[in-house]
């Protein structure tokens, strides 16, 4: 078994390969067959925005991992090592602009370039809103971003967030998975964030958003 090793790890780095190699198990710096993602949610979001398409291992050293399994990380290492873990497949979102594709496993963020400003946009077609933004998640991402603005959580489709929009009573929407959402940016600047990623994508006016499920999934290994 090879696996990389993903975190931020500062002096206990040693320390971490050691109990990982002490479960017979190679640690490699690139084709890894398992990434290891020693953190919290943020590390996992790194991890697989890095190394897609690789099964992930989280093991916790934060108090917010909510893909972490409850035992302790020598129990989730001593069971990769003995090949008793499965995949647990995560849906992603995909945001698309022009020939630019993006990929979340928690939420898509669609916000002025200035925090201190409002955009303007329209969803599918219909009315134009004005507001701080909008967050697409995913229901892992539901616990989120999402959940802060919504007080909501959801276990399928897609979901979207209106963040501070000048109307008091609209609420969140929730798509079936197969949905294809469009959005018309009609005055910015805007951003477009995905998950935790520092680079950004800027919006001008009159930009087209299409947000919809990702071919792609996150591949969690878990307990069988």
């Amino acid at each position: 078994m090879k696996v990389l090793l993903y975190g931020r790890y500062g002096r206990h780095a040693d320390e971490v390969e050691n109990l990982v190699k002490s479960f017979g198990i190679e640690v490699v710096r690139d084709n890894p067959e398992v990434v290891i993602a020693f953190g919290g949610d943020g590390t996992i979001l790194g991890a697989e925005r890095d190394w897609p398409d690789i099964p992930k291992l989280a093991l916790k050293n934060s108090k917010n991992c909510h893909l972490c399994a409850p035992l302790p990380n020598e129990k989730m290492l001593e069971l990769l090592s003995e090949n008793k873990l499965t995949v647990k497949e995560y849906m992603k979102l995909e945001a698309t602009v022009g020939d630019r594709k993006m990929t979340a496993l928690n939420d898509v963020i669609i916000a002025h370039k200035h925090p201190n400003m409002a955009i303007r946009f329209a969803v599918d077609g219909g009315s134009e809103f004005v507001g701080d933004g909008l967050i697409f998640a995913t229901p892992f991402g539901s616990t989120g971003y999402f959940y802060s603005v919504t007080k909501t959580m959801f276990d399928k489709g897609i979901g979207l967030a209106f963040n501070n929009i000048h109307i008091l009573d609209i609420r969140e929407q929730i798509y079936a998975e197969d949905a294809k959402i469009k959005i018309l940016l009609t005055r910015g600047p805007a951003v477009l964030a995905v998950d935790n990623d520092p680079n950004l994508l800027s919006l001008p006016d009159s930009s087209e958003i299409l947000v919809k499920k990702s071919p792609l999934t996150a591949k969690i290994l878990v307990p069988i």
